[in-house]
Order: C-alpha cells, then structure tokens, then sequence
C-alpha cells in the first residue's frame, strides 16, 4: 500500500480496508453485494513509504498496516515481505547452461580452412549476394543466404550463422573480400 496516494492516502485506504473487514466479520453484505466471505483470511497489508523517520512506523503500523518498506527498495526486498507474512515460497526456473559461441565450439583454424573453401563450395554469385548482405548488415539476407550451403559444410554455415548473431559484419566482409578481387 502506497502510503501516498491522491484522492484517498494509504492510511484512509488502509484503515477503510480493516474496518470492511470488521464489520462484515468474515462474511456480510456491503455496497456491491457482497464484502468478504467467511473463508477470507485478513488482508495483509505492507506499506510503502518514502518517510525516512523511525516514528512514521508506528504510525503506518497503527493504521493498520502489518509491515512497511522504504522507498527506494528493490524488488528483492518485497517478494520477502510477501513471503513472510503469507508464508509462500518462490519457485525460479532453472537457468539453461551457458551455450559457448561457436568460435569456442569449433577450433579457429578449421573454421579458416572453411571460410578459404568457399569460394569453391558456394558460387561467385552467391559470394557477391553474401558481401552485399553483410555490406548492407542485413542478417536476415544472410542466414537464408547460409541455408543454401549444402549440409556437409555445417561447421562453416554455423559459424557465418555466429558471426552475424554477433553483429560480425565486419568479419564477413573480411572473409568475402579476396573473392571480390
């Protein structure tokens, strides 16, 4: 709960919240037909507060409110919170191993090797559509480009596919330069 808030603060919202809740006494009827039924447990409430003075707590705390955290606070800070007063516990998704570019996956000299083939793997037409893609940094044009290289050369289609998830243009332009001599 912001503590300050246009219209209505948190402390009025905060004490309008609790009085709700003792007047209906679990369940009851209020202005929308109903209020809260008798299986809701209280509300917890946690301010937010900007106030840096040890004395506002008790104030908030007297409001109604069942802890506070201080502006600016981090993330981190609230899900605490939460999971102290409601007694939940957060599941994270595992994180995937860290994949190694393929420049690490494959030895840089094969991958020479590979890039000094081209020329008699792929046609001159092909090379010049190739230059021109990464001259223009269009990686799109270059991955369809990459797919035309037949599968027994996957090493040197792989690593064109690294260069431009690396924004490598500059590399490629390197590698196609001798062919447009």
């Amino acid at each position: 709960m912001d503590m300050r808030m246009p219209v209505m603060d948190g402390y009025e919202a905060t004490r309008e919240i609790r009085d709700r809740e003792r007047r209906s006494g679990g369940e009851g009827e209020g202005e929308r037909g109903r209020e809260f039924p008798a299986s809701c447990a209280r509300t917890v409430i946690i301010a937010l507060t900007a106030s840096a003075f040890e004395e506002q707590k008790a104030t908030i705390l007297a409001a109604g409110c069942d802890d506070l955290i201080r502006k600016p606070f981090r993330e981190q800070v609230l899900f605490e919170k939460i999971a102290q007063h409601l007694g939940v516990r957060y599941l994270y998704a595992q994180q995937q191993p860290e994949v190694k570019p393929a420049q690490e996956n494959y030895p840089q000299a094969s991958l020479s090797i590979q890039f000094s083939q081209l020329s008699t793997i792929m046609s001159a037409q092909w090379l010049a559509q190739l230059r021109q893609a990464a001259l223009e940094v269009d990686g799109d044009r270059i991955e369809q480009l990459v797919e035309q290289i037949p599968e027994t050369h996957s090493v040197l289609a792989e690593g064109i596919t690294d260069l431009v998830r690396r924004f490598c243009f500059d590399e490629i332009l390197e590698m196609t330069e001798k062919w447009q001599k």
